[in-house]
């Protein structure tokens, strides 16, 4: 009786620690990928436990992978007091309490992304751009998934602070 109950626990320990895995969903476009990308990250990327805010970045390599970028935020959109903008995302998604954002070309801008921003302390006010503060950060690292585009849950992730196109694409079987 003690032996099947330190199993039952066991099993259900190790099910509810891999339940995400089958949030994962293998048939879609980029926006599956981006949300795969998203819930893999989230759970298995240590840079996820570093900031609350990252960017999506998505780039297609060929005719058969899609790279998903994701890169902690480091500085502010910016909004000037005559109502100039810097280039703001027009997507995002929350996940376990995190704003992953980014720009969609199929989609137009909406006002309910600078209210999600700011919810995030994302949205900074100046007088002018010229009083505006941009950093760059070199070193941050990201995560870059690479999906089959037929298979999304056929996938691979590198972690490096170099960006898409800088280091050789990790081989991925899309047959």
């Amino acid at each position: 009786m003690k032996k099947y109950f330190v199993i039952c626990v066991g099993l259900t320990v190790f099910s509810s620690c891999n339940s995400w895995k089958s949030t994962i969903k293998s048939d879609g476009g980029y926006e599956i990928a981006i949300t795969n990308a998203i819930i893999d990250f989230s759970h298995k990327s240590s840079l996820a436990k570093n900031d609350s805010t990252f960017i999506v970045d998505i780039k297609e390599i060929n005719d058969e992978i899609i790279c998903i970028g994701l890169l902690s935020s480091v500085g502010k959109f910016i909004i000037t007091k005559d109502g100039k903008r810097s280039r703001l995302p027009n997507r995002y998604l929350e996940y376990e309490k995190k704003l992953f954002y980014w720009n969609d070309k199929n989609f137009e801008s909406n006002e309910q992304i600078i209210y999600k921003l700011n919810d995030y302390n994302l949205i900074d006010s100046v007088e002018t751009v010229a009083h505006a503060e941009f950093i760059i950060d070199d070193a941050k690292k990201g995560a870059k998934y690479y999906f089959c585009k037929r298979n999304l849950k056929n996938y691979k992730k590198v972690t490096t602070n170099k960006g898409m196109g800088d280091y050789k694409v990790p081989k991925l079987n899309c047959d």
